[in-house]
């Protein structure tokens, strides 16, 4: 992937997306934004419907090429171990940004 010229970059904590996302309609600026940076992320923490939301952004920007960076404190082998089916999903989805770059099959079925 390579950028040339100037690069939006949008900031935004896990709490403060959580709450516009749950105070509003997905908002455009999430799939436009050059580099999208999630801080503290925390997909066991929140419902069913915002993991949903999270799934369609980060698979909107992965399916147009766009940066996505999440910093979290939960391991990636305790997202896929989670019995919550929207966790391993938004897991997997993660897995396939690495995917580009690493070449490692997906981890979607697995058990």
């Amino acid at each position: 992937m390579k950028y040339e010229g100037n690069m939006r970059l949008y900031y935004i904590s896990s709490n403060k997306l959580c709450n516009e996302l749950s105070n509003e309609k997905i908002e455009q600026r999430y799939y436009d934004y050059d580099i999208l940076v999630l801080d503290e992320l925390s997909v066991e923490g929140i419902g069913f419907e915002l993991n949903q939301i999270l799934y369609t952004i980060l698979n909107e920007r992965w399916s147009n090429n766009k940066i996505t960076i999440v910093t979290m404190n939960l391991k990636m082998e305790s997202m896929f171990e989670s019995k919550r089916e929207d966790v391993k999903k938004i897991a997997d989805r993660f897995m396939d940004y690495l995917k580009k770059y690493t070449g490692d099959k997906s981890y979607r079925g697995r058990k």
